[in-house]
């Protein structure tokens, strides 16, 4: 009775712990130049008046940030498209953060 209890806590933990550890995509996609200058390439997205660059948007593991400064009126004509952006990120949680964009990069896909 022991090894079942144990065998389905462990099962339970891996549906935990799986989503976290196989996204090692996202780190790719975000590079960090230093403390607080980073590159994000990712899709443009709105949101009522909000434009947001999400990071792996197909994949549960995606974080989303939202454009802030000036670049956000640029950002508005290319909704739909990949871009990779630089700017000063702040993270508020592993899934999404605020981006002062500062250059944008369009990308082919």
């Amino acid at each position: 009775m022991k090894y079942i209890k144990l065998t389905l806590i462990l099962f339970g933990l891996s549906f935990i712990v799986y989503p976290i550890t196989s996204c090692s995509a996202t780190d790719k996609n975000i590079k960090t130049v230093n403390k607080e200058y980073t590159r994000i390439e990712g899709l443009v997205e709105r949101m009522g008046d909000d434009i947001f660059i999400t990071v792996n948007p197909d994949c549960k593991c995606r974080k989303s940030y939202k454009v802030i400064g000036d670049k956000k009126e640029e950002l508005k004509k290319v909704i739909g498209m990949f871009v990779e952006v630089e700017g000063y990120v702040k993270s508020f949680t592993p899934w999404n953060g605020e981006i002062e964009v500062k250059k944008i990069f369009l990308l082919e896909r």
